[in-house]
């Protein structure tokens, strides 16, 4: 299986001043608002590309994440950790 970027999203202490700087650097548009309130998904304006997101903090600072697909959630986690890495939000 591809890995792709499947999700990306920018989280923000002032969602709405974040759309509002990429829609003027990228012309990235609102294309819905999402079931948590100041969380919406952005139409980058690319035909299936991967869904794109601006929300408020979820924690203590701004952050950008993004999900990547697998075939197995549980057993890439495990790797991740191997690798030394740390698992911040778990499946």
């Amino acid at each position: 299986m591809a890995h792709p970027v499947i999700h990306a999203e920018i989280r923000s202490v002032d969602p709405d001043a974040t759309r509002a700087f990429f829609a003027a650097l990228f012309d990235w548009k609102v294309a819905s608002e999402g079931a948590f309130p100041g969380y919406t998904f952005i139409d980058t304006g690319v035909e299936n590309g991967p869904y794109v997101a601006t929300s408020p903090l979820q924690g203590a600072e701004d952050e950008v994440l993004f999900c990547v697909g697998v075939d197995d959630v549980d057993a890439t986690l495990r790797r991740a950790e191997e690798l030394g890495g740390t698992i911040v939000q778990p499946a």
